[in-house]
């Protein structure tokens, strides 16, 4: 990597100056690294919509401000021009439409697995510094937990959604790790 012409803006004397902070050895790390820093979740998105999705493995997939259905459509379907008008969203996925708004695709939140509790995790720990209630309110505010049709699956938006508490969902799906690691996060010891 040639750095003859790179200026370190944070260089502290003039033997610094054209010095390379610190030396990165592979590229990707640096790549990742850039990408969670600038692809955090937002203030608009936790507390208003079209926040993420966490997949069937569990990961948590932030729409960087795009909306559910042109994340998809880029990033799942591949897909660059002519989007049809709606579709449904993967088998098995979560939508999060905002921090206390989300949606399994599926029969029922029974088949939610535990790297998907972590993803959803994931998700409040990003929000909770947007979205207060979550440190401040975790014991009292409610949660929109619902159900919506899904790929192979016919349309389901009757299905009855519930309001619970983080930790009352985590009771029931995710058990006592996942309360542990959520309340780990929530106290700054993860």
């Amino acid at each position: 990597m040639d750095i003859s012409n790179y200026e370190n803006p944070f260089a502290s004397n003039k033997k610094e100056i054209g010095q390379m902070d610190v030396e990165i050895d592979d590229e990707s790390i640096l790549r990742e690294s850039i990408r969670t820093i600038i692809l955090e979740v937002s203030d608009f998105q936790c507390n208003n919509h079209s926040l993420g999705w966490v997949d069937d493995k569990g990961n948590w997939l932030d729409t960087e401000g795009a909306d559910h259905q042109d994340y998809l459509w880029a990033n799942v379907y591949n897909m660059e021009d002519n989007r049809p008008g709606g579709y449904p969203m993967p088998a098995g996925w979560i939508k999060v439409s905002n921090a206390n708004q989300v949606f399994f695709g599926g029969n029922s939140w029974d088949d939610v697995t535990k790297e998907q509790i972590d993803g959803l995790i994931k998700m409040w720990n990003g929000c909770s510094k947007f979205s207060r209630w979550i440190q401040t309110q975790t014991e009292t505010k409610k949660v929109l937990f619902g159900i919506v049709p899904c790929v192979g699956m016919e349309d389901n938006y009757d299905q009855p959604a519930e309001w619970m508490t983080i930790p009352e969902f985590l009771a029931i799906y995710g058990g006592r790790d996942s309360i542990d690691y959520f309340y780990g996060m929530l106290l700054g010891e993860l």
